[in-house]
């Protein structure tokens, strides 16, 4: 686990319960990010949709890695999985077609998933060059590169 050294100065004028309150603000943005949703993408045909989720919520260590939660139109989740990306990083993520997720991570390189019919999803391999260039594209939609 690693720790941060919170230091905090005396503010002239600053009343210590202040101080407290704004701590106790300040410490939750800070640290309680597990589960954060970054983004959603609708499927073509509005069947699913993909949150990509900060921190594996069953894994505190993965605080930084982005989670997958895929959920149909009234919002049930069918499938909660580890992506392996790095939030750190660079990434983006693209519906290929209506059953297939492409996510182009600067740390992991393109991977895709497949949706299955119970709603589970599974990892494509290989990538195909054009599930490729479809994460290049949407990568540099994201971040103009």
């Amino acid at each position: 686990m690693v720790r941060f050294p919170i230091v905090l100065y005396c503010m002239p004028g600053v009343q210590t319960n202040t101080m407290n309150r704004m701590l106790l603000i300040i410490v939750p943005v800070l640290f309680g990010c597990s589960g954060q949703m970054l983004e959603k993408h609708e499927s073509p045909n509005g069947q699913y949709s993909l949150h990509v989720e900060l921190g594996n919520r069953n894994n505190t260590k993965d605080k930084y890695i982005l989670m997958f939660k895929l959920v149909d139109k009234e919002e049930r989740e069918l499938t909660y999985i580890r992506t392996g990306a790095s939030h750190a990083m660079k990434w983006s993520v693209t519906w290929y077609n209506d059953k297939i997720i492409i996510l182009d991570s600067s740390d992991i390189g393109a991977h895709a998933w497949k949706v299955g019919q119970d709603g589970k999803m599974t990892e494509v391999w290989p990538v195909t060059k054009d599930m490729i260039n479809k994460g290049d594209e949407a990568f540099k939609k994201k971040y103009g590169r």
